[in-house]
């Protein structure tokens, strides 16, 4: 929890772990490269079981990274079934997970997930701030913002937010929109997908995707949305994902406070689970923690949710926006979170239908 918080580094955790067990702790660099050979001469259900993974072997003495280097059961466990010396090193919980995953296949949760590929982040960090190499030919431009295009050099920024198509259809365009759980192959926008005419009676995830390829503005695809959600969830919220930020866009709860939702700010230099779930790209579910970030949603809404959902939405590796659901007091089922994948994806294929047509338009200009 203080990982997550940002309360303190992994390494000062590192050194207090260390401290309070009396024991040395492990290099995460050095037990992540660990030999094969040295992994395997502590068998898997001994290993997954005590929480402990070999790392170095020097002559007889086998040093082993573990949750807990004071379990001294373990201990001799270990050391009677490698025929070796054991000397026990300390290593935080998040990445012995990690390791147990690693070399033995052995799951970790998502919350475990997300925290290792945040402190991921935070350790490359450094080399991200680097110079930049030199732009890219002018014939390979940047992807633009998802939300904010420029009709042309000089000229004024068009909004997502506020454009309307015209009446005439978009032209059939390839758009490939990568999923986080398998590979997605490439959609086609054609006129009878996009038809307001061939929308289905609402209440079903093909309505709500057929709503959302019809929309006009990316409010009409919130719209269905939460349409489609609300009568399950009791709050149903979405996130916009900027670069530096992420800010409130439309929610439905009882006792929501809508205009306090719409202001809310979520700067990338507080942690919190909205951050995480962007930068990873993963869906999280889990424990909605009490955090610094997470007060002005707490008074937007009137009460902290229990438990969360939390589903990313994304076009072209980014993610553009986030899908936050409370599913009451237990874990969302793994079944539903898939399902829910699904919208997500859909989600993108709308923004990417609004951001195509909107090109077409500029190029007809």
């Amino acid at each position: 929890m203080l990982l997550e918080q940002g309360v303190v580094t992994e390494e000062t955790l590192a050194r207090a772990l260390a401290k309070l067990s009396g024991r040395e702790y492990a290099h995460w660099t050095t037990v992540r490269s660990a030999p094969p050979s040295v992994v395997e001469l502590i068998p898997p259900k001994i290993a997954i079981r005590a929480g402990a993974v070999a790392f170095e072997r020097i002559g007889r003495v086998l040093r082993v990274a573990m949750r807990d280097p004071n379990d001294l059961a373990a201990e001799d466990e270990i050391a009677f079934v490698t025929g070796r010396k054991v000397e026990t090193r300390v290593l935080a919980e998040v990445r012995v997970f990690e390791a147990l995953e690693r070399f033995y296949g052995h799951a970790r949760t998502p919350r475990m997930r997300l925290l290792a590929e945040r402190l991921d982040r935070l350790v490359a960090a450094p080399a991200a701030r680097r110079p930049t190499p030199a732009p890219p030919p002018a014939q390979s431009p940047p992807a633009p913002d998802p939300f904010r295009l420029r009709a042309g050099s000089g000229s004024d920024e068009i909004v997502i937010a506020s454009w309307k198509p015209g009446s005439s259809p978009p032209r059939p365009t390839p758009f490939l929109i990568p999923s986080p759980a398998a590979p997605i192959p490439e959609l086609e926008f054609t006129p009878e997908e996009t038809s307001p005419a061939q929308i289905p009676a609402a209440g079903s995830p093909k309505a709500a995707r057929a709503r959302m390829l019809a929309a006009e503005t990316r409010d009409d695809i919130a719209e269905a949305v939460l349409d489609l959600l609300g009568p399950e969830f009791p709050l149903v919220a979405l996130f916009i994902a900027r670069k530096n930020d992420v800010i409130g866009w439309n929610a439905r709860a009882e006792g929501l406070s809508r205009g306090r939702f719409r202001a809310l700010r979520f700067p990338a230099s507080s942690p919190s689970l909205l951050h995480t779930a962007r930068m990873s790209g993963i869906p999280y579910r889990g424990i909605f923690p009490e955090m610094p970030a997470h007060r002005p949603l707490f008074e937007a809404l009137g009460r902290r949710p229990a438990r969360v959902a939390i589903l990313p939405v994304r076009l072209n590796r980014r993610v553009i926006a986030l899908l936050l659901l409370d599913p009451g007091e237990a874990d969302l089922p793994t079944g539903r979170l898939r399902e829910l994948e699904t919208l997500s994806v859909a989600m993108a294929e709308a923004f990417g239908r609004l951001i195509l047509h909107q090109r077409n338009l500029r190029g007809s200009a």
